[in-house]
C-alpha cells in the first residue's frame, strides 16, 4: 500500500518497528504490517514521535523495543525484529547500540 508524505507532525505511532529506504520511499513496519511512504529516511524518523530507537544503517532505523535477538559479529551484525524483519547493522553502528545500551562489551543483547 502506497501512502502520500505525511505531514511531519504527525507521530508514526508506538507500534512502529522499523524504517527501511525502498528508492525514494520508507517502507513503514509496524506491528500490523508494512505501507510505503513517499519521504525520505531523515522525514521519517522525524515522525516517530518519543518512540526509542537508533539509525543502524543508512536505509534502516529501528525501535528498541522490537528486537528479539541479535546475531553476528561486528563485522557483519543483524537484528531479529518482531515480525520477522531482519535489519542490517553498519560497522559504523555497532558503536552507537553499545553506547545506547543495546549490547553488552561481548556484543549481544
Amino acid at each position: 500500500m502506497l501512502v502520500e508524505r505525511p505531514a511531519r507532525t504527525v507521530p508514526l505511532g508506538k507500534d512502529i518497528i522499523a524504517l527501511q529506504m525502498e528508492d525514494h520511499y520508507v517502507r513503514i513496519h509496524t506491528r500490523t504490517g508494512s505501507r510505503l511512504a513517499h519521504m525520505t529516511l531523515t522525514e521519517a524518523i522525524e515522525t516517530v514521535g518519543p518512540v526509542e530507537g537508533l539509525r543502524t544503517h543508512r536505509s534502516w532505523w529501528v525501535a528498541r523495543a522490537a528486537v528479539d535477538h541479535i546475531e553476528g559479529t561486528p563485522r557483519s551484525m543483524r537484528l531479529h525484529l518482531e515480525g520477522n524483519i531482519v535489519a542490517p547493522v553498519a560497522r559504523g553502528a555497532v558503536a552507537l547500540l553499545r553506547e545506547a545500551g543495546w549490547l553488552d562489551a561481548t556484543g549481544n543483547k
